[in-house]
């Protein structure tokens, strides 16, 4: 198969909504992978700053509290609630002024990852409040464990682990986005590649457009319109990576005519053009 006819192949699986077109993949490398796991013990005066941060990490706080920026939102985080540490983003975390806290933690990352983000619902979220939080300590137990134990077949046991994780999470996430929000960013996820407003959205969801802005903001943690941009941000720099559609091709697939005005976006949000992304050049 020639190069032009796959990219057109896999440009048009993208629009018509197909999360798992990618590059030609080694069936002996797990499609999600946990690069790192174990866990802290932090206290009062340590903190971790990363810019531009390349790695995905879910971290729960088992003991003590943790303050949690990312992407210009600050949380307080307690026991028995999940913070993600999402590429692309700064990000700073550590206990508490006077504080400490502990933690159970697993950086993952594969083929898969996004587009699983995605699925889930997690690809613009900081902090999760688990629905049933010894459930997600156990999973990230058993993923320490078996990353530590590497006995045979652990990386694909590992993998399973990692899927769950996600899928739990993005379950616990769900439910906390009332239903016309949930409605909305299910709406936005479907449709990047095509004219979507917040007029459309209010309407969608049966809200006047000054109520739906207002509740979409405050449980989302940015505008309609923000929010918009930057799924189709995050969707562009996973393409980027990991396919080999061109510029303009991704331009058009995140629902930009003008390649020129995508790359001049992507610069902005990403703080390097997009061929220089796909090339590994991050923010400094």
């Amino acid at each position: 198969m020639s190069t032009n006819h796959f990219r057109e192949n896999n440009a048009r699986q993208l629009e018509a909504g197909s999360l798992y077109q990618r590059l030609p993949h080694d069936p002996s490398v797990p499609p999600l992978f946990v690069v790192a796991s174990g866990n802290g013990r932090w206290f009062d005066g340590r903190m971790f700053f990363r810019d531009a941060s390349d790695i995905f990490a879910v971290e729960m706080i088992t003991a003590g509290e943790s303050e949690f920026e990312q992407d210009g939102s600050a949380y307080t985080v307690k026991p028995g609630q999940v913070y993600l540490l999402r590429p692309g983003c700064r990000h700073r975390y550590g206990p508490r002024k006077g504080g400490f806290l502990h933690k159970r933690y697993a950086m993952i990352d594969g083929i898969l990852l996004e587009p699983l983000l995605r699925a889930a619902g997690l690809a613009r979220i900081n902090v999760v409040r688990p629905r049933s939080p010894a459930l997600i300590a156990n999973l990230l137990k058993t993923i320490v464990a078996t990353h530590r134990r590497r006995g045979e077949g652990f990386a694909y046991e590992l993998s399973a682990l990692a899927f769950r994780l996600i899928v739990e999470l993005g379950r616990s996430r769900a439910q906390q986005f009332p239903e016309t929000v949930q409605k909305a960013v299910e709406y936005i996820d479907q449709h990047l590649n095509a004219p979507v407003d917040s007029g459309r959205l209010a309407a969608l969801t049966g809200l006047s457009l000054t109520h739906f802005n207002r509740l979409f903001k405050s449980r989302v943690g940015m505008s309609p319109r923000a929010f918009i941009i930057h799924q189709r941000m995050t969707w562009a720099r996973h393409l980027l990576k990991n396919s080999m559609l061109s510029v303009k091709e991704i331009a058009s697939v995140v629902g930009f005519n003008d390649p020129l005005y995508f790359s001049s976006r992507f610069s902005r949000y990403a703080g390097v053009s997009p061929k220089r992304y796909r090339g590994g050049e991050t923010v400094k």
